[in-house]
């Protein structure tokens, strides 16, 4: 039940993080045409994207970051790999919001979340993955070494 709450938790972390970002993007992209925003309304826009993405985007999450958490699993048996379990956590969660956005690019030239358009928007969504990887390894192994600690 622990690692089923955990994989909850990192799914629900890195979809807050990453249409965070998204939101956050487009708020900049505004502020640099001179639209000038409350702070209510900032908030207000964001909110929408948190509710506005979960049919279309948390699903997509969903998926990649249980496929990535599968194969770090089968990773980590690997005795040399033993140690990394914070490592391999961060680094599946990161690569799978990474492969999502290069794959459906790919596959149906379309970007779900228009940041991830530019280098920075890709990081981001990729450093969102990564915070659900690290949330994943805290709540399931929380006896698990930092990553810095494991490089």
């Amino acid at each position: 039940m622990r690692i089923v709450l955990a994989f909850l938790a990192s799914v629900v972390g890195s979809y807050v993080v990453a249409t965070t970002a998204a939101s956050g993007h487009v708020l900049s992209q505004l502020s640099d045409m001179g639209v000038e925003l409350s702070p209510g309304e900032q908030f207000a826009h964001v909110s929408h994207d948190w509710l506005g993405f979960t049919g279309i985007f948390l699903p997509v999450i969903l998926v990649g970051l249980l496929i990535a958490f599968v194969v770090a699993r089968l990773l980590l048996r690997i005795d040399a790999l033993a140690n990394l379990t914070t490592f391999a956590y961060v680094a599946a969660g990161a690569v799978a919001l990474l492969s999502v956005h290069v794959i459906l690019n790919l596959l149906f030239d379309m970007h779900p979340i228009a940041s991830s358009r530019t280098g920075v928007g890709l990081l981001l969504q990729a450093v969102a993955g990564g915070v659900g990887g690290w949330l994943f390894a805290k709540l399931s192994y929380p006896s698990a070494r930092p990553v810095l600690a494991t490089l």
